[in-house]
């Protein structure tokens, strides 16, 4: 009995392996051995924003992605403000141009608010 089991044991440890992945399936052991072509990050990097799962990759602050909401913020015509980056939000300041009536300001503004959501999609951009 003890050899059957044994067996089976064997057979099970050798089934494991014969795949690409190894006998531990594709867990965080086998990460770089999985393929995401959606995916327009570094080999072995996730959108995990600030966090270091390979800390030889180059990754972006927190600082950084103010400065892109600021950047596009003023693309857009508008004068910006101060961005604050807080957990899954930033907060941005976007003052309108003072030649702009009020249809032209709304306007304006949801374009921009569009940019931002294409822009940096890992946050939402609430805009004052």
């Amino acid at each position: 009995m003890k050899k059957i089991a044994t067996g089976f044991v064997a057979l099970f440890v050798m089934a494991g392996c014969g795949s690409d992945m190894g006998a531990f399936g594709p867990g965080p052991l086998n990460f770089e051995h999985m393929k995401h072509e959606q995916d327009s990050y570094p080999q072995g990097q996730t959108n995990l924003g600030a966090s270091y799962v390979n800390p030889s990759a180059e990754h972006r602050t927190l600082e950084q992605d103010g400065q892109l909401v600021e950047e596009i913020i003023e693309e857009h015509g508008f004068r910006s403000g101060i961005a604050i980056v807080n957990g899954g939000h930033i907060y941005a300041k976007a003052h309108p141009d003072h030649e702009w009536d009020k249809a032209e300001q709304e306007q304006h503004t949801r374009e921009l608010e569009k940019a931002l959501e294409r822009g940096i999609p890992r946050y939402q951009v609430h805009l004052r």
